[in-house]
């Protein structure tokens, strides 16, 4: 599988997933994709990963995406599975976002092997867990 990360989740939390996926899964960061620059708007990238084949499986803390009418356009339009931090998750020290995230990555994965684009929150707090909020639609 292919997963995205974008600038809402730090680089280095997306270079270590990618360190421990090493030959299983293929992970990105949005700063370490040369399609992409620093002004790119999340409606340009989310419509160039819906054109990628194999698809990508984005990982965001941009809870905007959902309640914004154009970036949950492009997100439908696109196609994707989607993963969302829930809100309180970019509020925490990175220390906790690490171990916290690096527990909840195998339900993450195993969600992720959903057959359709689904859209999912990961919740940060007790219980850590991954939900089912909708089925995206093109």
């Amino acid at each position: 599988m292919n997963f995205f990360f974008d600038r809402c989740l730090s680089r280095r939390l997306a270079r270590m997933a990618a360190a421990l996926e090493d030959g299983v899964h293929t992970i990105l960061h949005l700063d370490d994709d040369e399609r992409f620059t620093t002004t790119t708007r999340d409606t340009e990238w989310l419509a160039t990963l819906g054109g990628d084949n194999p698809p990508w499986i984005v990982v965001t803390g941009d809870t905007h995406i959902l309640t914004k009418t154009v970036e949950r356009n492009a997100l439908s339009r696109a196609n994707l599975m989607f993963f969302v931090m829930s809100h309180s998750w970019c509020k925490l020290p990175i220390d906790e976002q690490v171990w916290k995230f690096f527990k909840v990555w195998p339900d993450i994965l195993k969600a992720a092997r959903t057959e359709t684009p689904t859209i999912f929150e990961v919740g940060g707090r007790n219980p850590l867990k991954v939900s089912r909020l909708e089925r995206s639609r093109p």
